[in-house]
């Protein structure tokens, strides 16, 4: 059987990465001898329309122009959790000779029984998703009535008491990036190594990556810009 695979990265589970559903597939296939043509991977979130899963639109496209016999995922919110969402799916692999497989084991095959199964599981994932929307918007809601911080920690600050202080200690280390990049005029990864010969870490005690750099420097630069527009403004 000739099978193309699709994974979609799981915010709420983190072990659900997409190397762990390709893995887990290719070890279906090979466990049954069925020959994986392709795979599709994508990286937002199922409620997002066709347009805006552009894997899912590939993999659609792939299925029309190639024979394709089944379309695997590890388990059925990781192709959608919108019922509507799933016929539209299911209707355009189904007119191509396709169908879908889910390796939970839930509601496989092309029976009515099958189809009604497969809609349900559509709507309670969708009620889930509903749910714990509505939870995280309380919560939110709550800490900011309290005056808490709501998101991450931006670096050079610290959280304390739900509320955000100046991290002196990271605060350093921007003064230090800063410099080499704009005295020095050194590149994101000459500023890298510098780091590592000075034995500066992020805050998980690992090397800097380019991109955390490149957030901490727009960061630090927006704030000098905001500090500069209220000095002007007085």
């Amino acid at each position: 059987m000739r099978v193309v695979a699709y994974m979609r990265a799981s915010t709420e589970e983190q072990r659900l990465t997409n190397g762990v559903q390709l893995e887990t597939i290719k070890a279906w296939c090979a466990e049954g001898g069925h020959t994986l043509s392709a795979s599709f991977t994508d990286t937002i979130s199922t409620r997002e329309p066709f347009e805006k899963r552009p894997a899912l639109g590939e993999l659609l496209a792939y299925v029309h122009q190639h024979d394709v016999d089944r379309v695997v995922y590890v388990r059925r919110d990781r192709l959608t959790r919108d019922p509507v969402q799933g016929f539209v799916i299911e209707k355009l692999l189904r007119d191509d000779g396709c169908e879908v497989h889910d390796l939970s084991g839930v509601g496989n095959g092309d029976s009515p029984a099958d189809e009604m199964i497969r809609g349900i599981m559509d709507v309670v994932n969708k009620y889930e998703r509903a749910v714990t929307s509505m939870r995280t918007k309380a919560i939110l809601a709550a800490k900011k009535a309290r005056g808490e911080r709501i998101g991450g920690v931006p670096y050079g600050f610290k959280s304390v008491a739900g509320k955000l202080q100046v991290d002196e200690d990271e605060q350093h280390v921007i003064e230090v990036v800063a410099s080499l990049r704009n005295e020095m005029e050194l590149t994101y990864d000459e500023v890298i190594v510098q780091l590592n010969i000075d034995g500066i870490t992020n805050r998980k005690g690992k090397s800097f990556s380019k991109s955390s750099l490149c957030e901490m420097m727009k960061a630090h630069n927006k704030r000098e810009e905001e500090e500069w527009d209220g000095i002007l403004a007085l």
